[in-house]
């Protein structure tokens, strides 16, 4: 390696020995605080970085430093990037790094040849396969006391079994507490066990010279025991009257219905347990309740203000208005608290002091020393004793205190009481840090995170000298020299007396307990017991030699017996047990679900055995493959039944396809990859990958777009030759009615040329795929020689291919021109006739397309109409707005006129049509109808469809998916199903198979039903089945509308509000079996507002929003007109529409308008009902007779008023000149805001939304509402 960056440290000679002994066999590092551990593993590690300098695939190795918590790898990591020129890598939770795959994993262990990170982490990568034990050079643990059973550490060691003797890593143990927790009283077996553990000794000092030597570097603080009278008054009446509106309140949390939330077992499985959100409140109130016994009523003044806010924030963040309602009561009983609270401390001030008396005046020093405890009063007497007098930058303190936030708590006290305390107002500069609340890493553990650095970095730049913190300063985290340390809770632990103490370092520095004086002596024998364990420690390791023996094999294998031997499988991943847990819920979370649905598994206990042994059994969620229940073996404990269990789960996941080689649930990428791998497999020889594709900005073109040779510089030139390559068409599918005009037309000998003045190569044939099935091009080979004789000709030809591309495919663009500069792409299309030569009449008469013109009655009353003028002719639609639509006669209808019988009920004959729909009225009463197809690609569709030719002639759908068949008797199935007699005549449909049925109502969060799972698989079916008779039945059935408007027509049934509304006016929604509150209640609500509708799907409902009348508009006319027409809600004051207003509670100047969701469970539904349907009948006809009946009034109201939507309308709206804000969010509401102009004046309009798509919606809803109104 080259030289070290390592600052200018000289080694102690004891620090020297102990690397040379971690250099030649593993080894725990045993020193004081503040004795140099780290600087230790760091000298070891760059004697053993001779295998760091090469990749692990160039036969290099890699090394691994170990910690316990973030913070304290976060920092090493710093260390050793300060003291090395090693490239070091951090891996921790907040990296995301369990998101990461196999090829981020590998270029991160190519890049960086140290490795420090948290234990679990190591674990997974070495389980994973990722890196292997035998490619790791050396291991350093910090805080290795921690390497007990089922910790990381533990599991990260027991996988050296697995490995060779002669492949092991060099292990090396620090620590400055070798005993956890209390157990004093097997010392010694602890520390062997230990020493299995790691497969090496505890190696302190090896004389007690030295070791007093390191005394003099390490922690020896002046301890002092601060004892406080306990507090023998009688409570104060207030403090009786909070504890008895905190009882009530919780009595009323226990009694109040927050929905449908099932009773669990606990992680242990002891017992049922309560709702978590219930819970998670009493659990607040109850921590208040300690703050105010432990600190005194002024504390409890600030702590009350946390549990405010802190619900406040839950608040907002309810799914459901039960619990919504609920936090408002508590919120309410605490506002109610704290008014008492603040009443009694303004009662210290005296009448006429201080008139107004403000809030404020409750920080008066005298009014927090009255109403604290006797501990929060020694403490600030104990500030005061010791840093009055002396410098800010003299101190360096830390507090210690138990709880999270007992911290914050103190800190505010201490921030007040300072502001009032002239003696320490500019001493002391206090901030606070906390621990993680959880394991998982939320926003409020990064926020934590984040102010805890901040604190931090403040610290170490003096910007702050006293910490309160809880303990995640206790452990490993290295602070400058403290001179300070308070430790205002009661110690509980060995680990915790060692710690707190350790963090004292500088030279007379003060270490400081406080205690009850009725617990002195109790406090005293327990420091002295401390103080007998860690001389016996000592003890022990001064007996012993640094040549001693290591472990022998059979120790070793008792630290590592394994109840549940591991599952390896090819790849070389392996599955313990102590992982199967964790994997099983991250199984469970990669599964499909909404909003309202729970992936989780659920445990069960079963009865124990004869031998007193437990077993449990465990059932995945309704998304998974596997639908039976999985039983463990028989355990000693609950705990290990549970491990059985799910250890059995995931090695039946693995052999079911659901992880994959790594042990992993598989990703939707590698799902995809799976499918291309038989669809795409030629893409490989490309360098393809279909997995890979970018989307959005970050799309990127997968080949380099190159013109041809042949094509540059290729226009023909007048008096030159130039060569006419035909383009030859060849039909491979079968004629029917529906595609003979294509056959016809393909097949003509009249077809269309390449005109270039180079000869083109041998090109191959080229398939192409239509709507009616495949054809296959060919450019001819042989061309056709011309000479353009005149200018004119060529001209002409230029005019003509210019007329194909802008008039007839309209593909060009108004900013477009015609590139005559003879470079890129340059040819000519040119029509042939049938003896192959240009077809100049026709290049004539098409040098441009006339727009449609309309014909007035007298003119078409003149005209004459002969059949034979129209078949295979081009027509215009001239009586519709969408005048440039082109179609091409396929059949004249001689046997029709305009009073011939329409082809539904809707209209009397044509003539009754044309005047209804296209208000013209037929001229000729004798004239004959045409059978017309599209001639662009923009536009399909027929006129008039052919009576012989039907829907189901057309489709051959076959669904054999074993998963999609039932297999369970009908009775069990029956058991499920209530009164679903009236659901099947809703749906107009009597089910022979139930279980369909059954399954097409299943929620996600019903895990009763274990016989058919949930409607998941069913619904992605009726999707596809809907999507597709629904755009059938409309081409067939709206031939007059132009594709854009098919698209609008079928978007506008089949999507989720649509069929949200179906499922509930045919109260579907009754039948659905779900066990979740905050979807009961959205289908609740929106079940409410759709009564208020008469159960149509309204403009209110597509759009899903709620508008607010204008106030003092720009726009305001004098009219008295007070109707609701502004109103997406009309006047009737309903309790769900009453709600909806409540909720948004908007008011002022603005136009706004806010979404209102609608459950996706109830679109759902209908899709699973329809693919049960399906799949029951085995016939699309009765499916669609279904779909028709459900949605019968749409197909007829959304025919005669098309819905678009709203953006795309406001967007085509050229003179509003629309544009949208940026999404802004605050909590879960998101706001857009819409610029656009209305007769020459600016106007805003505001949406809401659950997301920036609903919230975009909205405020062009609004936008056009206003357009609407002043259109005239």
């Amino acid at each position: 390696m080259e030289e070290s960056k390592e600052k200018n440290m000289k080694a102690r000679s004891y620090q020297l020995e102990l690397v040379d002994y971690v250099c030649q066999r593993n080894g725990i590092i045993y020193l004081p605080t503040g004795a140099g551990k780290t600087f230790v593993a760091i000298l070891a590690l760059k004697r053993l970085s001779a295998s760091l300098q090469h990749t692990i695939a160039e036969g290099g190795k890699r090394a691994i430093y170990m910690c316990n918590t973030v913070e304290l790898a976060r920092q090493q990591c710093v260390e050793v990037r300060k003291c090395t020129n090693f490239k070091v890598g951090l891996y921790v939770g907040e990296r995301e790094v369990d998101n990461w795959n196999n090829t981020k994993w590998s270029e991160e262990i190519i890049e960086n040849q140290v490795l420090v990170g948290t234990a679990q982490i190591f674990v997974d990568i070495v389980t994973q396969n990722l890196i292997k034990i035998s490619d790791i050079s050396v291991v350093i643990i910090d805080e290795c006391h921690h390497a007990t059973k089922n910790h990381p550490m533990h599991t990260f060691l027991s996988l050296f079994q697995y490995v060779d003797q002669c492949q092991l890593p060099r292990v090396i143990g620090l620590t400055g507490v070798l005993v956890k927790g209390n157990k004093f009283k097997s010392i010694q077996k602890e520390l062997n066990n230990l020493e299995a553990t790691f497969r090496g000794k505890i190696v302190t000092i090896n004389s007690k010279e030295e070791f007093n030597n390191v005394m003099l570097y390490s922690t020896k603080p002046q301890e002092k025991l601060v004892n406080y009278k306990r507090q023998t008054r009688e409570p104060l009446k207030i403090e009786d009257d909070i504890l008895s509106i905190i009882l009530e309140c919780k009595e009323v949390i226990d009694r109040y219905d927050i929905g449908n939330v099932p009773l669990k077992l606990t992680k242990g499985l002891a017992k049922l347990q309560e709702p978590n959100k219930k819970k998670y409140i009493k659990n607040f109130l109850d921590d208040f309740l300690y703050q105010m016994n432990d600190l005194g009523l002024y504390a409890a003044s600030l702590a009350i203000m946390s549990v405010i806010i802190e619900f406040e924030v839950k608040k907002r963040q309810s799914e459901t208005t039960a619990l919504r309602n609920l936090y408002r009561l508590v919120i309410t009983r605490c506002e109610n608290i704290r008014h008492i609270i603040v009443t009694e401390l303004k009662s210290m001030v005296k009448d006429g002091d201080i008139y107004p008396i403000q809030d404020s005046i409750c920080n008066m020093s005298t009014v927090i020393y009255k109403y604290s405890t006797p501990k929060l009063r020694a403490f600030l007497l104990s500030l005061t004793s010791m840093f009055k007098g002396k410098k800010a930058n003299d101190i360096s303190c830390l507090v210690f205190v138990e709880r999270r936030y007992t911290a914050k708590c103190v800190y505010y006290v201490l921030l007040n009481y300072l502001k009032q305390t002239p003696d320490l107002k500019d001493v002391i500069r206090p901030q606070f840090m906390v621990g993680r609340q959880n394991i998982s890493y939320s926003i409020e553990s990064i926020l934590d995170s984040k102010w805890n650095k901040s604190a931090m970095d403040q610290f170490r730049n003096k910007e702050c000298n006293l910490i309160v913190c809880s303990n995640v300063l206790e452990e490993g985290i290295d602070v400058q020299a403290c001179n300070y340390v308070f430790v205002l809770d009661e110690l509980k632990t060995f680990n915790s007396y060692i710690q707190t103490k350790g963090r004292a370092r500088s030279k007379d520095a003060y270490y400081t307990i406080f205690c009850e004086n009725i617990n002195y002596e109790k406090v005293v024998s327990k420091i002295r017991s401390y103080k007998e364990t860690h001389e016996e420690i000592k003890e022990f390791l001064s007996e012993r030699l640094l040549e001693c023996d290591d472990p022998n094999q059979q120790e070793v294998d008792q630290q590592f017996m394994e109840l549940i031997p591991p599952f390896e499988i090819e790849s070389g991943a392996r599955l313990l047990a102590t992982s199967a847990l964790m994997l099983l819920y991250r199984y469970c979370q990669s599964l499909p679900w909404d909003s309202f649905g729970c992936v989780m598994p659920c445990f069960g206990k079963l009865p124990a055995n004869s031998n007193g042994a437990v077993a449990v059994s465990v059932t995945l969620p309704l998304q998974s493959t596997i639908r039976e229940t999985i039983t463990s073996d028989y355990m000693h404990s609950w705990r290990g039944a549970k491990i059985s269990a799910a250890f059995k789960a995931c090695v039946k996941l693995y052999k079911e396809g659901e992880l994959n080689n790594y042990l992993l649930p598989v990703s939707k990428t590698e799902c995809i990859a799976k499918v291309s791998e038989e669809l795409f497999k030629n893409w490989k020889k490309y360098n393809d990958d279909v997995t890979l594709r970018l989307v959005g900005k970050s799309h990127r073109r997968l080949y380099e777009r190159e013109c041809p040779k042949e094509l540059y510089a290729a226009l023909p030139q007048v008096g030159q030759i130039s060569y006419a390559y035909a383009i030859q068409f060849f039909t491979d599918f079968d004629t029917n009615p529906y595609n003979a005009h294509v056959v016809k037309y393909l097949n003509n000998t009249c077809t269309y040329a390449l005109m270039l003045s180079k000869k083109l190569p041998l090109l191959a044939e080229m398939p192409l795929f239509m709507s009616q099935g495949k054809i296959r091009v060919r450019i001819s080979n042989n061309p056709i020689e011309f000479i353009l004789e005149t200018k004119q000709q060529l001209n002409l030809l230029e005019n003509f291919h210019t007329m194909i591309f802008k008039d007839l495919l309209q593909l060009w663009k108004d900013f477009l021109v015609i590139d005559r500069r003879n470079l890129e792409n340059s040819y000519l299309l040119v029509p042939l006739n049938s003896t192959q030569s240009i077809d100049w009449q026709l290049v004539e008469d098409f040098q441009r397309i006339e727009p449609a013109k309309s014909y007035s009655i007298t003119e078409r009353r003149r005209n004459a109409y002969r059949p034979e003028d129209y078949l295979d002719k081009v027509v215009t639609k001239w009586y519709t707005k969408n005048d440039d639509e082109r179609y091409v006669v396929v059949k004249v209808r001689q046997d029709l006129n305009p009073l011939s019988q329409f082809d539904n009920n809707q209209f009397q004959n044509y003539m009754e049509f044309y005047q209804s729909r296209y208000n013209i009225n037929v001229a000729d009463n004798s004239q004959f109808l045409l059978e017309v197809k599209a001639l662009t690609k923009q536009y399909f569709g027929i006129v008039k469809s052919d009576s012989d030719i039907r829907l189901p002639n057309l489709l051959d759908l076959r669904l054999d998916s074993t998963q999609l068949r039932a297999n369970t008797s009908q009775r069990e199935v029956d058991g499920f199903l209530v009164n679903c007699d009236k659901l099947e005549q809703n749906l107009a449909y009597k089910f022979r198979d139930r279980a369909y049925l059954l399954q097409a109502i299943t929620h996600p969060s019903f895990p009763t039903n274990r016989l058919t799972g949930c409607y998941q698989e069913l619904e992605f079916i009726g999707d596809a089945i809907l999507d597709m008779l629904v755009t059938c039945y409309i081409f067939e059935r709206y031939q007059s509308m132009t594709p854009g408007m098919m698209t609008d027509m079928r978007m506008a049934l089949v999507n989720n509000i649509t069929l949200g509304c179906i499922c509930v006016r045919h109260r579907f929604h009754l039948f659905m079996l779900y066990e979740n509150s905050a979807l009961s209640e959205a289908i609740r609500l929106f079940a409410d507002f759709q009564e208020t509708q008469q159960q149509r799907v309204t403009d209110q409902v597509r759009i899903l929003m709620e508008e607010y009348r204008t106030i003092d508009s720009d726009f305001e006319d004098d009219s008295d007109d007070s109707s609701s027409e502004d109103l997406s809600f009309s006047r009737d004051e309903s309790n769900a529409a009453n709600r909806v207003r409540e909720d948004m509670n908007l008011r002022g100047n603005f136009n706004i308008a806010s979404n209102v969701d609608v459950p996706k469970a109830l679109g759902d539904v209908v899709e699973a009902l329809i693919a049960a349907v399906y799949l029951d009948s085995r016939d699309l006809q009765t499916t669609w007779r279904v779909i028709y009946g459900l949605l019968e009034n749409e197909f007829i109201e959304f025919s005669s008023k098309l819905p678009i939507d709203p953006v795309r309308e406001l967007m085509e709206n050229k003179g509003a000149d629309a544009k949208f804000s940026k999404p802004i969010q605050d909590n879960d509401v998101v706001m857009i805001k819409c610029e656009f102009n209305c007769l020459d004046k600016s106007m805003e309009a505001n949406g809401f939304g659950s997301n920036a798509k609903q919230a975009k919606k909205a405020a062009a809803k609004a936008a056009l509402r206003i357009l609407s109104k002043h259109a005239n």
